[in-house]
């Protein structure tokens, strides 16, 4: 039978007609969706594609009568011009058009890019102009906001160095280097077989990366001296200061407890509650981070704790001066998630209703409250 089909004919028109009837019938089965849903928001991300041409996507979660909710990818808009606030906007509008405009849509998500953050000429001030009341976020979901946190750590010169020597063992071709890399750290018995690229699109391979690098920090020394032909001198004697070697021990524990916010803040099934909450108690652990280091504890520091033990018989490490590194994140959230703040109220309403601010809710809900809060049944 599938030989049969084979030796069937279809003329390019043909196959050109069934996948736009294909398109079609998925398209409007989205739109009734949508149209059917009480509430629905919104999620985009810009990118470019291997034609040089933006792409808008646009993802729509939507949340039926009876409390269940489907995601789906709703759209995606070429921009084939500029890229700029009301380039967005414009292709925002005309989909979300076609669903009956804005009236339903409870929020929207982006992707912290600069054409669609800020409050005049990029997408949030327009949506705002034009009378869209929703609230914006910005990369919480998308989870963009915690790597563009860590610049502060990219841009550390230590970091800088690490990459450069993992570069010169993996970078390029450099296939044997690789083979004697691993082979060398087999016979050695190091914690690690390897060592891993770093990857900026993915903030995660930092930490991972990192956290390589410095258990088989003993071992790189010799096995540049060793393999590698180029002079790597210079190289080597980092390993010797002590200086490097701390602020190594501290980048690696800083993007651990990053990569650890990274990856709770992904996953499926999550509200913005959630979300909220896991960024509030990373706030809160920045400040923990910042006496604790004031006051030379490691405790929150593993990597630092065992570089300490090992060279405090030798050279007295301190640590109190990475203090200033963590009160370096702690502004970068302050400015990232400055918008969270606008959730508060309503995601505090959301967990406890018994506990929130009765003043900071909307007016068409303040009477109630008042007599849900003083309902004594529920309250005892």
């Amino acid at each position: 039978m599938a030989e049969k089909f084979e030796s069937v004919q279809l003329s390019n028109q043909t196959i050109q007609r069934r996948v736009v009837a294909m398109g079609e019938q998925v398209e409007n089965s989205m739109l009734s969706l949508v149209k059917k849903s009480s509430y629905f928001s919104l999620c985009l991300d810009e990118s470019t594609d291997q034609s040089d041409v933006s792409q808008l996507l646009i993802f729509v979660r939507t949340t039926f009568e009876d409390f269940t909710s489907k995601k789906e990818l709703f759209d995606i808009c070429p921009l084939y011009g500029t890229t700029k606030g009301k380039d967005v906007y414009e292709a925002l509008k005309k989909t979300v058009g076609r669903i009956g405009g804005f009236n339903k849509c409870s929020a929207i998500a982006t992707d912290g890019a600069p054409s669609m953050t800020g409050k005049k000429t990029v997408l949030v001030g327009l949506l705002q102009e034009n009378g869209v009341t929703c609230p914006t976020i910005h990369c919480i979901i998308l989870v963009h906001q915690g790597s563009l946190c860590g610049k502060s750590v990219k841009q550390d010169q230590v970091f800088q160095t690490v990459i450069k020597i993992i570069n010169m063992i993996r970078g390029g071709n450099r296939s044997l280097l690789h083979r004697q890399l691993r082979q060398f750290l087999v016979e050695t018995e190091a914690e690690y077989g390897n060592l891993l690229m770093y990857n900026h699109v993915r903030w995660l391979s930092a930490g991972k990366c990192m956290e390589r690098f410095f258990s088989i920090r003993n071992e790189i020394p010799a096995f540049l001296n060793k393999y590698v032909l180029s002079d790597t001198t210079e190289q080597e004697e980092k390993f010797q200061d002590p200086e490097f070697l701390k602020q190594l021990a501290f980048i690696t524990d800083l993007t651990n407890h990053l990569n650890s916010l990274n990856l709770s803040l992904q996953g499926r099934n999550q509200t913005v509650s959630d979300l909220v909450g896991i960024i509030n108690g990373f706030w809160n652990k920045l400040n923990v981070f910042k006496y604790t280091l004031e006051k030379n504890n490691l405790t929150h520091f593993p990597s630092c704790l065992k570089l300490a033990e090992e060279l405090n018989s030798e050279k007295n490490i301190d640590f109190s001066c990475c203090s200033s590194q963590i009160q370096q994140v702690i502004n970068e959230f302050n400015t990232r998630f400055k918008d969270i703040e606008s959730l508060k109220s309503s995601v505090l309403l959301y967990n406890n209703p018994l506990g929130a601010y009765i003043e900071d809710q909307p007016p068409d809900l303040q009477l109630e409250l008042c007599d849900l809060q003083a309902d004594m049944f529920l309250i005892t």
